[in-house]
């Protein structure tokens, strides 16, 4: 299908096929709304609201040569994905820096465990592993949804948080021990 809309855009009457300059163009104008999360349609609408000197593009232009031309395709997928990519990297250092403290014995904070609970539940990488929890309304009587959990997170969760209050009990007693005997 790719060589026909390919060799449509090429033998078609009337415009000419825009050049791989002015693609690249199109690319460059619309990459400030593609990174915020927009579709094609959206941003070139963006674009076209907010540009000064009547530069507009056309959207039925872009999906024309988006799958047609390798290299704009490529492109605006690109930049299509990345407030996903910043996400995952954000997330990546949050959990480096989580396995960074277990690894130096340090204990970690009830946000570092929000943060490893969230992304073991959400993460496409772990979510099949962990599952995750959702609300369901069954029109229960007390007009209460009921929740459904997942026991395989839950039991690793309640693991961690118990593992965790340990060594903080051991930390707590370390140093009641190391006050005494400097007193005593």
């Amino acid at each position: 299908m790719e060589n026909s809309n390919k060799e449509n855009i090429e033998n078609r009457e009337g415009r000419p096929p825009i050049g791989h300059d002015k693609l690249m163009d199109i690319v460059c104008k619309l990459s400030p709304y593609l990174r915020t999360g927009l579709s094609i349609r959206k941003a070139v609408l963006q674009f076209n609201a907010d540009s000064k000197n009547g530069d507009n593009i056309s959207y039925v232009t872009v999906y024309k040569y988006h799958g047609v031309d390798e290299e704009f395709t490529n492109r605006i997928d690109a930049e299509m994905h990345y407030l996903s990519v910043v996400t995952s990297n954000i997330f990546y250092n949050i959990l480096k820096d989580i396995a960074k403290k277990q690894e130096e014995g340090s204990s970690l904070t009830k946000e570092d465990m929000e943060n490893i609970k969230w992304f073991a539940m959400y993460s496409k990488s772990t979510r099949q592993e962990f599952g995750s929890r959702s609300e369901v309304d069954l029109g229960n009587k007390d007009d209460k949804p009921l929740q459904l959990s997942t026991p395989k997170l839950d039991a690793w969760f309640d693991n961690l948080v118990k593992k965790e209050a340990e060594k903080i009990n051991e930390e707590q007693r370390g140093m009641q021990g190391n006050t005494e005997s400097n007193q005593g």
